[in-house]
């Protein structure tokens, strides 16, 4: 809120949200990519991190930062556009949203919830002239990514093949 009142204050008004709030972490993300019994027990492996040893703290971390993070700038700037009769606020989902990867539930769900409730508040605020949407961008390049995927021109890691192998485009955003 006190954003958009500094942008108003500013500016005057504000026609266009770009509303990227979002991230991960690895604390909320099982080690494995499929069930193992032996998460189960009493006296699994240290190093075997299944969706039922994860940080369940850091998986609801995930949930509030990408839902909340998107929800309460989309209400702080969209009161100021009903006001002025209109604008138009663009909400990050993820290619995560319509294709969940492994090991990434918090993420994905996260993610799902904001394209759908980007619909409901697109629905809510029709009628004052505020356009709401959702993109779902897919993997962008940047110090995290690369540790994880590597890049296309100095290759891929397992994972980063996986992903650009489900990409139309064969390569990461920059």
């Amino acid at each position: 809120e006190e954003l958009a009142d500094k942008v108003i204050a500013n500016h005057g008004r504000c026609d266009v949200l770009v509303n990227g709030a979002g991230g991960n972490s690895a604390k909320a993300q099982p080690k494995i990519i499929e069930f193992d019994p032996r998460e189960l027990e009493e006296d699994r492996p240290e190093d075997l991190i299944g969706i039922y040893n994860v940080d369940m703290e850091a998986f609801e971390g995930v949930l509030k930062l990408n839902t909340m993070g998107t929800v309460y700038p989309l209400l702080a700037f969209a009161k100021y556009m009903v006001k002025q009769g209109g604008g138009n606020i663009i909400n990050f989902a993820s290619m995560n949203t319509y294709c969940p990867l492994t090991r990434n539930f918090a993420y994905a769900m996260a993610k799902a919830a904001v394209a759908n409730f980007t619909q409901s508040f697109a629905a809510y605020f029709a009628k004052c002239g505020i356009r709401i949407n959702a993109i779902a961008p897919g993997f962008i390049l940047n110090p995290r990514s690369k540790l994880i995927l590597g890049t296309v021109e100095e290759g891929l890691t397992k994972r980063g093949k996986d992903v650009i192998d489900h990409t139309p485009m064969g390569k990461f955003g920059l």
